[in-house]
């Protein structure tokens, strides 16, 4: 009769540790669609009406009359989590055969780590940041790499106005995603520039800019992706590029806390390493499971081709 071996399925602390450490080096999605754990994969919840929610229902009471009655409706959407996944063979000669200085499962728990978060980030720059997705589109008849004559903090102002209006949440609430390019043309632009003018600084950065912008915070999405097939000439592009969006980003999840979208999830990502005397090594792999999910359209404003 087999006993339980190194085989067995063991979350290795060090190797997360060391994935936890690498999330911070390419923009994950997981921050702004924050992580709400679920119970079961699929399940419905609920939509509060966003016009009853707001709307004004209390009247003046007479003494000793009934207050009038209120109420407000729901509905519901559903979420299903699927698990995404990545393997990397380890090899016990691999090990032996090493280097002084290369740590092979090092390198492969961030490569595991990098594949998870690419493959998140490009699934939600795919589905969220794009045009047809949130309240208001917005492409800009001066592009924002135009100094001089582009406006991009009214713009922005605008934009926070009009989901303050939508949903009634505050500036401060609000996030804005820039892709690189977009932070690139506006790191020495003149309006972002005068906002910090005070500050003493010739050119802003990501929390500059949010000063200048009246918000919250200001993220920049970097990471790329191959887009040449293994083997040929390698070729790379951004995952975010000339786009921005402005978001409502709640400071937790939670069922009754509303937000522009979650990371439904019924497990954090986590890393693992097992034995695998078939292949005379081991295996470090890394996963999610999870679905990400628009809430409410009306916490979001996207700017579609911000720059040239």
């Amino acid at each position: 009769m087999a006993n339980f071996t190194v085989s067995d399925v063991h979350v290795d602390a060090a190797l997360s540790q060391i994935s936890v450490a690498w999330t911070g080096a390419a923009f994950d999605p997981e921050s702004i669609f924050l992580g709400l754990p679920v119970d079961k994969e699929s399940d419905k919840f609920f939509l509060f009406d966003r016009g009853d929610w707001h709307r004004d229902q209390a009247e003046l009471r007479a003494d000793g009359t009934a207050a009038k009655t209120g109420g407000f409706g729901v509905s519901t959407d559903s979420y299903k989590c699927q698990e995404y996944a990545l393997r990397i063979a380890l090899t016990d000669r691999v090990i032996k055969n090493a280097d002084d200085g290369l740590k092979p499962a090092t390198a492969i728990t961030e490569a595991v780590t990098r594949g998870i978060i690419r493959n998140r980030s490009r699934a939600w720059a795919a589905d969220f940041f794009k045009t047809g997705v949130w309240a208001t589109d917005l492409t800009p008849t001066v592009k924002w790499d135009t100094h001089g004559t582009s406006n991009p903090v009214s713009e922005v102002l605008t934009a926070a106005e009009q989901i303050g209006t939508d949903t009634d949440i505050s500036p401060e609430d609000l996030v804005l995603v820039l892709g690189p390019a977009v932070f690139k043309a506006l790191v020495n632009h003149p309006d972002i520039v005068n906002g910090i003018k005070y500050v003493g600084k010739p050119a802003a950065g990501a929390e500059d800019m949010a000063t200048a912008f009246k918000i919250g915070k200001v993220v920049i999405a970097k990471g790329i992706y191959s887009t040449s097939n293994e083997g040929a000439t390698d070729a790379t592009a951004r995952i975010y590029g000339k786009n921005a969006l402005l978001i409502y980003v709640p400071k937790s999840p939670g069922l009754l806390t509303p937000a522009a979208g979650y990371t439904f999830r019924t497990r954090a990502r986590q890393i693992k390493r097992w034995r695998d005397e078939d292949i005379a090594g081991d295996w470090i792999e890394g996963s999610a499971l999870d679905d990400q999910k628009l809430v409410s359209k009306f916490g979001g404003y996207f700017f579609n081709a911000a720059v040239a």
